[in-house]
């Protein structure tokens, strides 16, 4: 009687397991439901009247969708189709270049690549100290990213130490 089709709000590919609630008049959980693969999730069986939706759950790199849907089921053959969307969960990058034997003394124009991948070959973006020896990378989805330094000033040394950042919900 119910479908739900699942949705990343940016790129609009379907998301799965994404747990659903429906709730009668009173508020009682009558029906817990899944999205598989494909996004969708179906309740079924349900009888004439009305009815409230709620996200209960969802994957980690989605941010919950709080929206509560109101449903009204008037005919047995009847299918409401609930499209839902998530918003991936994003974060920033950001470094602060100093200088090793003066911790006071920030180093403008250090270059740093954001990488995708552990052998550093898959970059997403450069980034470039400011006088303030910080920089901060773009907002990025929800994952794993390997951040190394790619170019220095004349006066220092380039580490070659790669960093294992995790951009998560919190």
């Amino acid at each position: 009687n119910i479908e739900i089709i699942k949705k990343d709000a940016e790129n609009g590919n379907p998301i799965e397991n994404v747990v659903f609630g429906v709730f009668d008049a009173n508020g009682e959980m009558l029906d817990k439901i899944t999205t598989g693969t494909n996004g969708k999730a179906y309740s079924r069986g349900l009888r004439l009247g009305n009815y409230t939706v709620r996200e209960l759950s969802t994957p980690p790199q989605y941010n919950l969708n709080e929206t509560v849907w109101d449903v009204e089921i008037t005919d047995h053959k009847q299918i409401v189709k609930l499209e839902v969307e998530n918003t991936p969960v994003k974060g920033k990058i950001a470094v602060k270049k100093i200088d090793f034997d003066n911790n006071n003394l920030p180093i403008a124009n250090a270059e740093f690549t954001i990488f995708s991948d552990k052998e550093c070959t898959k970059p997403i973006e450069t980034i470039i100290t400011n006088e303030d020896g910080y920089a901060e990378s773009k907002e990025l989805r929800y994952g794993r990213y390997f951040i190394k330094e790619t170019k220095i000033s004349d006066n220092y040394w380039i580490s070659e130490e790669v960093k294992e950042i995790f951009v998560s919900s919190h």
